[in-house]
C-alpha cells in the first residue's frame, strides 16, 4: 500500500508538469505562427472572376488577403475587377504580371486607398506589364476622387518608380480619381511598350518625380495621352524618347487635357539618337512648361522627332525653346508662346501664331502652309531670318487666300534664301501677292528664287522689302499702230477712222487734225454726215 501511496505522488506531480510543458509548447507555437502571419507575403490573385479586395476567397493566401508589407501580384489572362471596400495600405510592391496571353483587370478603388510605399528603380515596386515575352497586361484604373484618396506609388525618399510595359506591353487607363506617383516610366527595358490614357475631368495625375517615355533604349511606340479635360503635372523632367535610340513615342494631349512640366529637361526626342517621336497638342489642349526651357531634337542626331500644336491649343510659359536641325514644328492653328527666344534650326510649317521672339537659324526653314495648300506663320513680336536661313513661299491663285505669308507685328530682319514657287495656275501681267507684313523691317534677303515666267512677263521685286509684295508686269513694248487708210467719201457719208494700237504698258493716244490735237483719245475718230470742211490728215500719236 504504501508502495501504491508512493507512486501516486510521483505520477500526479509528473503529469501536471507535463501538461505545463505542453502548454508552454502550445503557447510558443501559437506566437510563432503569429509572428509569420506578420511578416511581408505574396499574395497572389487566384479568381478568374471579379471580386472585392478584401475577399477571403481571391488570394492564394486565402482566407488572408494582402496586409501592409505584402508585395501583391494579378497574374490571370482573364478578364475581370476587384475593387476596394475599404483603404489598402502599406504594400511593398504590386504588380500586374501574366506570363501569358492578356489580362485585363478593372482596378476600382471606390472611395478609398492604395497605397505602395516601396523603393527601387529596377523593376520598381508597381509595374503593369512585366517580363514573360508575348504577355499584355491591361488595367483599367477607376481612382478615388476624394481629398487625400487615390493611388499613392510614393515614399519619403522620393525614389519610388511606376513602371507602364516593362519587358511587355503594358497599358494603364485611368478613367477617374487621383493618382499620384514619385517617378513615371514608360517602356523601361528591352521589349517594353508603354500606354498611359489619363480621360476624364476628374481625373488628376501627380508626378513629383521625372517622366521617361522609352526609358530603353530598344523601347518604341510608348504612348501618353492626356483627354477629356483630365490633367497631369510633372514636377521633374519630362522625356519623350528617353532612352538612347528610343523611338516612335507619342504624347497626345486632346480635348481639354492639361499638361504642366515644371522642372527643366523638357524634350521630345530626348537623347542623342531618339528618332520619330511625336507630341500633339489639340483639341483646346494646354502644355503649360512652368517657365522652363523646351527642346524638340535634344542633339545633332535626334532628328525626325515633331511638335503639333492645334487650333485652339498652346504650348506656354515656356522661357526658351530650341527646334534642332532635322526636327520640326508643325503648327496647326495652335500657339506657341515664349518669354524668352524660339531658335528654329529645323523646320517650323503650316499655319498659326508664334508668341515670342523667334530666329529662324542659319540651316533653319520656314514653310508656311501644308502641302499645296497655303498657310499664314504670324510671330507677335519679332522674327530674324539668319544668314544661311531659308523662308519657303507658295503661290496659288485658285485659292482663296492666293499665298503663304509671315505676319510680323513687330519687327522682321530678312536675310537667307527665299524660296518661291507656284502650286496652282500659270502667272500672269497683274498678279499680285503680299507674303510678308512686319511693323517694321529691316535687312533683306541675301539671295531669291522665283518662279519662272511666260516670256511676256516678268517680276517685280521693287516692294518685297518694304511692303513686303511680289508682283507680276508684263514686260515693256514699244507702242505701235497699224491699219490707219485713206478714206474718200461723199458729202454727207457718216466716216470712221480707226488703228489698231499695240504696246505695254497701254500707250496713251492723242488725235490731230491738220496736226491740231482734237479731243480724242481713243482708238477710232468717228465723223458724222461728212463735209467739206472735214478733209485733211488725220494723225494718231502714241
Amino acid at each position: 500500500m504504501a508502495t501504491m501511496n508512493c507512486l501516486r505522488v510521483i505520477t500526479h506531480p509528473f503529469q501536471n508538469q507535463l501538461t505545463r510543458v505542453l502548454g508552454t509548447w502550445l503557447v510558443m507555437i501559437g506566437l510563432l505562427v503569429a509572428v509569420d502571419k506578420s511578416q511581408a507575403a505574396n499574395p497572389t490573385w487566384t479568381n478568374t472572376t471579379s471580386d472585392v479586395w478584401q475577399s477571403t476567397t481571391a488570394w492564394d493566401t486565402a482566407p488572408s488577403f494582402p496586409a501592409p508589407g505584402d508585395t501583391v501580384n494579378f497574374t490571370n489572362p482573364a478578364t475581370y475587377s476587384a475593387t476596394l471596400i475599404s483603404d489598402v495600405l502599406g504594400l511593398t510592391s504590386l504588380f500586374f504580371d501574366n506570363t501569358i496571353g492578356t489580362q485585363v483587370l478593372t482596378l476600382n478603388l471606390g472611395t478609398n486607398s492604395l497605397n505602395v510605399v516601396g523603393s527601387g528603380t529596377s523593376p520598381g515596386p508597381f509595374y503593369v506589364g512585366g517580363q514573360a515575352a508575348g504577355a499584355t497586361a491591361i488595367v483599367y484604373l477607376v481612382s478615388s476622387t476624394g481629398a487625400g484618396k487615390g493611388l499613392f506609388v510614393t515614399n519619403s525618399t522620393n525614389n519610388s518608380k511606376f513602371v507602364i510595359g516593362r519587358n511587355n506591353p503594358g497599358r494603364l487607363f485611368v478613367t477617374n480619381g487621383n493618382v499620384t506617383a514619385n517617378n513615371l516610366a514608360l517602356g523601361s527595358s528591352t521589349a517594353g511598350i508603354g500606354v498611359l490614357v489619363l480621360s476624364g475631368t476628374n481625373t488628376y495625375w501627380s508626378n513629383s518625380g521625372s517622366v521617361g517615355m522609352g526609358n530603353s533604349s530598344t523601347s518604341y511606340g510608348c504612348t501618353l495621352v492626356v483627354s477629356n479635360s483630365a490633367s497631369m503635372t510633372c514636377a521633374g523632367a519630362f522625356k519623350l524618347g528617353f532612352g538612347i535610340t528610343a523611338s516612335s513615342g507619342i504624347v497626345l494631349l486632346d480635348s481639354g487635357g492639361r499638361l504642366f512640366t515644371t522642372a527643366a529637361g523638357t524634350a521630345v526626342g530626348g537623347t542623342p539618337v531618339s528618332t520619330n517621336n511625336t507630341a500633339t497638342v489639340q483639341g483646346g489642349a494646354i502644355w503649360d512648361n512652368g517657365g522652363k526651357d523646351f527642346t524638340v531634337g535634344s542633339a545633332t542626331f535626334a532628328t525626325n522627332n515633331t511638335l503639333v500644336i492645334g487650333t485652339a491649343s498652346m504650348l506656354t510659359n515656356t522661357s526658351v525653346v530650341a527646334l534642332s536641325a532635322k526636327n520640326t514644328l508643325n503648327l496647326q492653328g495652335g500657339v506657341l508662346q515664349t518669354f524668352g527666344i524660339f531658335t528654329n534650326s529645323g523646320t517650323v510649317r503650316g499655319f498659326g501664331t508664334i508668341d515670342g521672339n523667334t530666329i529662324a537659324a542659319s540651316a533653319g526653314l520656314l514653310a508656311p502652309g501644308n502641302g499645296t495648300t497655303v498657310g499664314q506663320i504670324a510671330d507677335t513680336s519679332s522674327l530674324t531670318f539668319a544668314s544661311g536661313s531659308t523662308t519657303l513661299i507658295k503661290l496659288d491663285k485658285g485659292q482663296a487666300t492666293s499665298n503663304d505669308s509671315v505676319n510680323v507685328i513687330g519687327t522682321a530682319s530678312y536675310g537667307g534664301t527665299l524660296t518661291v514657287t507656284n502650286v496652282g495656275a500659270g502667272l500672269t501681267g497683274g498678279d499680285t501677292f503680299k507674303i510678308f507684313s512686319a511693323g517694321t523691317a529691316s535687312g533683306d534677303f541675301s539671295s531669291t528664287n522665283l518662279p519662272a515666267l511666260d516670256p511676256s512677263v516678268t517680276w517685280d521685286t521693287s516692294q518685297l522689302h518694304t511692303q513686303g509684295i511680289l508682283s507680276v508686269v508684263f514686260l515693256p513694248v514699244p507702242p505701235g499702230i497699224v491699219n490707219l487708210t485713206n478714206q474718200a467719201v461723199n458729202v454727207g457719208v457718216s466716216v470712221v477712222i480707226s488703228a489698231t494700237v499695240t504696246g505695254i504698258p497701254t500707250p496713251t493716244l492723242q488725235w490731230q487734225e491738220n496736226s491740231t490735237n482734237i479731243a480724242n483719245t481713243s482708238s477710232t475718230v468717228s465723223i458724222s454726215s461728212a463735209q467739206p470742211g472735214d478733209t485733211g490728215i488725220y494723225c494718231l500719236i502714241a
